[in-house]
């Protein structure tokens, strides 16, 4: 017999190389074909219930129009300024780390608000 390079190339006469073996040996199987009678039908998705619970709805600590003292803690991805007020973020644009300013919020997000400085404070502690 023949030894080949290959077990599937064309030339080889190997009985490696027969079809038949190739095709029960090598040829992934196949699956059983699914009972479709026997399965029960999912509702739609708008009948369907929620597997998880919403998260609690709560109110921001601040508000639009709100005037607050912040001080800078850290500077974001795009350069605002960053102050939290009882853990919730508020950006200040054009605002370095470490100041101390009054500002004003203009946007109020469910996780972040944005403000506008409205003066400059003196220190480090608000």
């Amino acid at each position: 017999m023949d030894q080949c390079v290959s077990r599937f190339s064309r030339q080889c006469t190997s009985v490696w190389a027969s079809s038949a073996i190739r095709t029960k040996r090598y040829m992934p199987r196949r699956l059983p074909a699914r009972d479709t009678a026997k399965r029960t039908k999912r509702p739609s998705r708008a009948k369907r219930q929620r597997k998880y619970q919403s998260l609690p709805s709560w109110k921001a600590p601040v508000e639009v129009g709100e005037e607050l003292e912040v001080l800078i803690d850290d500077i974001g991805s795009r350069g605002d300024g960053i102050s939290r007020v009882d853990g919730f973020l508020v950006f200040v644009p054009q605002a370095q780390v470490g100041e101390r300013l009054q500002v004003k919020i203009i946007k109020v997000g469910p996780k972040f608000a944005i403000a506008e400085k409205l003066q400059e404070m003196g220190g480090e502690t608000p």
